[in-house]
């Protein structure tokens, strides 16, 4: 499938969290300040303030937005969610070496039904690292990482080989669990995505499995 099937303007980007984080910080580099293990838990609406864990107020602001993710904390603040749920399905992910990998500007998924789902998705390089990537990723119920783990790297990896071979010759280099981060993802549906000078983005905005 195309993006320009829908429409002829849209497309679509693969890149990294180390990439965008980068992008953002140079875009206004003499004003942004990051504050470490800190996590906003209160908003003054009137003052466009926010709170952190320990009480202590930050601001005012102009703006606020509430980017923390699909299970975010702020979303209710809009008054408006109408669905916050964990979505059943999960995903076991992690990044490869692109090396040799034909398909540079396209992500390519291989199906069984609707039960298995393998996907490997260019996202380009990051800064400190040269090296171009594939975000590789599995998709199994939440339900079921326990017993994936129980089953044995190896069984996993031999089914990888089963349902995509040219995926399986990427995972050298993943011979344990560990090589693999686990996914878990949400619906959320909001009627409203601000409140004032607050305002939602990303998944806190509209979070859905992918």
């Amino acid at each position: 499938m195309q993006y320009r099937d829908l429409d002829a303007r849209l497309m679509g980007v693969g890149m990294q969290r180390g990439a965008l984080f980068t992008l953002l910080r140079e875009a206004w580099p003499q004003h942004a300040q990051l504050h470490v293990d800190t996590q906003i838990t209160a908003i003054d609406h009137a003052g466009v303030r926010v709170q952190d864990q320990r009480g202590h107020w930050h601001g005012p602001y102009d703006l606020i937005i509430a980017a923390d993710g699909s299970a975010s904390t702020l979303r209710v603040q809009t008054q408006g969610t109408q669905l916050d749920r964990v979505y059943p399905w999960g995903a076991l992910w992690c990044l490869l070496p692109r090396e040799d990998w034909p398909f540079v500007d396209e992500l390519r998924q291989r199906y069984i039904g609707a039960r298995k789902m393998i996907g490997l998705l260019p996202v380009g390089t990051r800064p400190g690292d040269d090296s171009p990537r594939l975000s590789f990723f599995w998709s199994l119920p939440c339900s079921d990482f326990v017993a994936w783990e129980q089953r044995g790297i190896a069984a996993w990896r031999d089914e990888v080989a089963q349902m995509w071979p040219e995926a399986h010759a990427r995972l050298a280099t993943v011979q344990v669990h560990g090589a693999l981060a686990r996914a878990s993802y949400r619906d959320a549906v909001v009627s409203r995505w601000h409140r004032g000078r607050f305002v939602l983005a990303g998944d806190a905005a509209h979070a859905m499995s992918p």
